[in-house]
């Protein structure tokens, strides 16, 4: 998403993610989550290491993916992932905790 491949991400989510989040909405929800930190360009994701991963019920972990603005002032959003056992994003929240 982060560069701008909305069709890639989207292919990504779950069956059950893709009914209730269409592809228009995921590219809306991320653009507007970061619109406030340039106009100039895209955002530089910030991979922290080791990545946050948290183990959840049923064979999924939560996936925590910062992502830092091209800016100046270091202003930051992230992005929590479910992912289920087969690798399909099946939940997805935009923006810090």
């Amino acid at each position: 998403m982060v560069s701008g491949k909305y069709n890639e991400a989207y292919a990504l989510l779950s069956p059950a993610c893709k009914s209730e989040l269409s592809q228009q909405a995921l590219a809306e929800h991320y653009q507007e989550m970061v619109e406030y930190f340039s106009e100039e360009g895209p955002c530089e994701v910030t991979v922290m290491e080791p990545p946050v991963v948290t183990e959840l019920a049923e064979d999924k972990v939560l996936v925590y993916v910062p992502i830092l603005s091209n800016n100046d002032f270091g202003e930051s959003e992230a992005l929590s992932l479910v992912i289920d056992a087969s690798g399909a994003v099946c939940d997805i929240e935009f923006g810090r905790p």
